[in-house]
């Protein structure tokens, strides 16, 4: 799957949730394009076959067309992950910082797992996601967490710098 889009997209979910609706690619493009959507039948089809992943704002408008959440968009996974819970809430970075007083790059460290988010934030964040406290720390506690199991500590001599000498 190539592009830029939602990792966590569903492509089978597209087909099934039109196909209830009765809406063929063009009708539900049509009706995307009303929520604001820049995409034509070509693009629900490629969505569909997996071959390219919407942005956001492209999701948001494929629900809203479809009068689903966002969260039915996209793939169903048990793992806590405070960037699933963003998308689910139909969020952009930006507009959670905003909502949460912070900058967005400050959000974007804080879903990364690079910085935490003081204690009198987490209800609020966990109010603008649509989620518990408790789901919310998890999340947090998983990004910090994952941070660590992805960046292994360097081995012994793995970043030293080995002078060769010349041949004579």
């Amino acid at each position: 799957m190539a592009g830029r889009g939602i990792t966590d997209f569903d492509p089978a979910a597209l087909v099934c949730l039109r196909t209830s609706a009765r809406l063929s690619q063009p009708a539900l493009a049509a009706l995307a394009r009303a929520y604001g959507a820049r995409i034509g039948p070509t693009h629900i089809c490629l969505y569909e076959q997996g071959r390219r992943r919407p942005q956001l704002s492209t999701v948001r408008a494929l629900a809203a067309a479809l009068g689903i959440e966002v969260s039915a968009l996209l793939k169903a996974e048990a793992s806590e992950d405070v960037v699933r819970l963003r998308l689910a809430a139909g969020l952009t970075q930006r507009e959670v910082a905003v909502l949460l007083g912070i900058a967005a790059s400050r959000w974007s460290r804080v879903e990364r797992g690079r910085s935490r988010l003081e204690d009198g934030l987490i209800p609020k964040a966990a109010h603008v996601l649509g989620t518990r406290v408790p789901r919310l720390r998890r999340a947090l506690k998983s990004a910090r967490t994952g941070l660590s199991s992805r960046r292994p500590a360097a081995s012994p001599g793995e970043n030293t710098v080995t002078a060769v000498s010349p041949a004579a």
